[in-house]
């Protein structure tokens, strides 16, 4: 992931000043962006709250335990802690409310004959215990921690950091892709679903009674599938965002079921339609390079999408006529290409080829539409600053050709209330936010997935400064909407786990016990109108544990368990995590024990006997 990790750095500048130099010249090297604060208000609970949202920010804290206690505010709180002890204290909370894959406290507690530095005074015999005491509880605790011997071997270790703390910052933007709105155009193919589905549900009886109807809506529909293929591109990108457990191939699918829905298809014809022509084109002798990078793409193959892209990028910069129509949208399509194997450096360098072909002043919309790929990308890197640059002159835009109160406006809104997010203005994004929300439901009417998406946005930012009791209904509305989207079209839209993954975080952090989480689930999922079973399987396919793959000959192989199967019940109970089968499992004794399983969408029933089931779970 190309874009910068985030790593706070906690220890004492008295005793452990070169230390703190030593690692942030490490992360430095490794590709992170190190943080610390040097600066602290006089009050307890400033002090707190600050250093919470500093640290909340990044993915990893680095603690480094050495003898000296250090500064602490003044009046202390009821308990003593010094400001690197309330860092560590911090830290550790977030990786208790965020888990171990998207926030981790890396402490290194060096020994008493460490190469300190001199310290600037003698501590006190009260706050040398009370250091004392914190180096007790750590290597008293359960909790890891390492002792390097000196200063190159502290950086040896921070060193190694490199790949986890990169897996930290994928998972945590993973998380957050979903506030931001690359594109309307591509948000409105998402959720534009809802209504077209309606539609479709209402006629039916007459499409299905005009099969000759539906035989010249596909004889037309192949004049222009290429169009098809490009839209279903456009949102298989938007999904990349979102999906974290979603392969290329089943993002694919998705969008082209979303596709076949708006267009009155079903994804069987759609899907069959495509695929004749970009084999056509795969054994056409004179393909041009654009359609073949459209062909790859369509078979995953987004390294040879790209070169093809660009080929057909350098081919419409020499010709005469539509040089620039063919020639942005092969940019863009080699942007895609490069987005989807996440190499954004590269989707920038494409997207801004594309969009410096745009005048300003001749086409303001189409220049802002295309620019907005280059600030969203500049956005994934952290380059916050141009960013902001960028969307404030698309708003300007479209603002003057579109007014201040269009849905396209409102999405630019949005994505400029995540750049001040991004960098710490909570206070000037929620304006923003809440004007982006009150658009889109002006526009698309208040269940529409978008809507859904702003409700998210708000709610997260609320979450962050501790409205919890104001973010929850906002949660809870977002969740719906998409279990009501998916229930609507037969297909999970591609936010809805996020979106419930978000929803259970909140509820964890309002202390919510699991039991009752578990029943606000079960209530929207009825809410939305799935049957009991229904929900049985869509609830299992979001929360419970997937078989990644049998063992040889264990259990799961005899049985037929296969990966990809999802563990919803076992011994009569239901499962939410592996952890809680793995604990079933030792305790469950006897023979023809029930284990229930969805595979495909279908609830499957076995038999096993007490003991390992010999499989590998994520």
């Amino acid at each position: 992931m190309p874009t910068s990790p985030k790593v706070f750095v906690s220890a004492t500048s008295g005793d452990l000043r070169t230390m703190r130099s030593i690692v942030k010249e490490a992360l430095l090297t490794i590709g992170c962006h190190p943080v610390e604060q040097t600066n602290f208000p006089p009050d307890y609970r400033s002090v707190h709250n600050m250093l919470h949202d500093k640290i909340s920010d990044c993915q990893p804290l680095v603690h480094i335990v050495g003898l000296r206690y250090g500064a602490e505010p003044e009046p202390p709180a009821t308990q003593r802690r010094s400001y690197t002890q309330l860092e560590y204290d911090i830290g550790r909370e977030l990786q208790r409310k965020r888990g171990d894959k998207r926030f981790r406290v890396y402490t290194f507690v060096c020994p008493e004959d460490f190469p300190y530095d001199k310290e600037p005074d003698v501590e006190d015999d009260d706050k040398c215990e009370l250091q004392r005491r914190h180096r007790a509880a750590i290597l008293d605790g359960a909790m890891l921690y390492g002792t390097p011997a000196d200063s190159h071997e502290l950086e040896k270790r921070v060193l190694a950091l490199q790949e986890e703390v990169i897996e930290l910052r994928r998972r945590q933007m993973l998380r957050d892709r979903m506030i931001l709105a690359v594109d309307l155009a591509v948000l409105l193919a998402l959720g534009g679903i809802a209504y077209s589905v309606h539609e479709l549900q209402k006629n039916t009886q007459t499409i299905s009674e005009q099969g000759e109807q539906q035989t010249k809506l596909l004889q037309d529909f192949s004049a222009d599938t290429r169009a098809k293929l490009e839209e279903i591109i456009a949102a298989t990108r938007q999904q990349s965002k979102l999906g974290e457990q979603l392969s290329p191939q089943q993002r694919y699918d998705i969008a082209l079921s979303e596709v076949a829905f708006k267009h009155n298809l079903t994804p069987k014809d759609l899907k069959a339609a495509i695929d004749a022509w970009t084999a056509k084109v795969q054994t056409a002798p004179n393909a041009s390079a654009y359609d073949l990078a459209l062909a790859e793409y369509k078979a995953n193959h987004f390294d040879k999408a790209a070169e093809q892209a660009g080929k057909a990028y350098d081919q419409a910069m020499q010709a005469r006529q539509q040089a620039t129509s063919d020639a942005i949208k092969a940019a863009h399509l080699e942007g895609d290409a490069y987005n989807a194997m996440a190499k954004y450096e590269l989707a920038l360098v494409a997207y801004r080829k594309g969009a410096a072909l745009l005048d300003k002043g001749q086409q303001p919309l189409q220049w802002a539409k295309e620019h907005n790929y280059v600030a969203a990308m500049l956005f994934y890197l952290a380059c916050y600053q141009e960013a902001e640059t960028l969307w404030q002159d698309i708003l300007t835009v479209r603002e003057q050709q579109l007014g201040a109160n269009h849905a396209e406006t409102a999405n630019i809104f949005s994505n400029l209330a995540q750049v001040l997010r991004a960098t710490n203005r909570l206070a000037e994004a929620e304006p923003l936010m809440r004007r982006a929300l009150a658009i889109d439901e002006q526009s698309y009417g208040k269940e529409h997935p978008s809507v859904a998406t702003n409700l998210n946005n708000l709610a997260q930012l609320l979450q962050a400064t501790n409205r919890l009791d104001q973010a929850e209904p906002l949660m809870k509305r977002m969740v719906l909407i998409f279990l009501q989207f998916s229930q609507k079209t037969g297909h999970q839209h591609p936010n809805l786990q996020v979106g419930i993954n978000n929803y259970q975080n909140l509820l964890a952090e309002m202390n919510t016990p699991a039991a009752e989480s578990k029943a606000r689930l079960d209530q929207l999922g009825k809410a939305a109108g799935f049957s009991p079973d229904e929900w049985l399987v869509l609830h299992a396919s979001l929360t419970g544990p997937h078989v990644i793959k049998p063992m040889p000959g264990s259990q799961a192989e005899r049985v037929g368990l296969q990966p990809g199967d999802m563990i919803t019940r076992y011994a009569s109970l239901s499962i939410s995590s592996a952890a809680q089968l793995i604990e079933l499992i030792g305790k469950t004794k006897g023979h023809d024990i029930p284990l229930e399983i969805v595979r495909d969408g279908k609830l499957m029933k076995f038999s096993v006997a007490e003991g390992k089931l010999g499989v590998e779970l994520r």
